[in-house]
């Protein structure tokens, strides 16, 4: 009964040959697809999963959170643009402001660490980034629709 009153952000894609449905759920997905390379980046650059995984998990379960209120109430999804926003701005005066110079690190375990610490803000900027223009689509959508 719930999901007839759910507010879908699809978007209309015209496949040469398709016979079938045309409308693609395409936030959700969003979220989830670039959510999951955000995690490999993350394990590929980390020495650790374990430690990958606690930094990327939360990020990617606030998304689905916002996410999931949005499609809920769907003036939510304006929460969620301006969420995402100023995520990106957080992680990206971050990425600025702890740039650190590894190559003046001797240690070469230090030096990993060092790299681990300055390419997590700048994955994260990314893909928090890409929520906010995909949701920033959505928005404009819905402000037309209220107007």
């Amino acid at each position: 009964m719930w999901q007839r009153n759910m507010q879908r952000y699809k978007v209309n894609l015209k496949l040469k040959n398709s016979h079938g449905d045309r409308n693609f759920e395409f936030l959700g997905t969003w979220i989830g697809f670039a959510g999951m390379l955000f995690v490999i980046g993350c394990i590929s650059f980390y020495e650790y999963p374990k430690v990958a995984l606690a930094d990327t998990v939360p990020v990617v379960t606030v998304a689905f959170a916002f996410y999931w209120f949005a499609s809920q109430i769907r003036w939510l999804i304006i929460v969620f643009c301006v969420f995402s926003l100023l995520a990106s701005c957080l992680f990206l005066a971050y990425s600025i402001f702890s740039n650190i110079d590894c190559a003046q690190l001797v240690n070469p375990r230090q030096q990993v660490h060092c790299v681990q610490a300055n390419l997590y803000p700048r994955v994260a900027f990314g893909y928090v980034l890409s929520l906010f223009l995909v949701s920033l689509y959505y928005c404009v959508g819905y402000f037309k629709r209220a107007t």
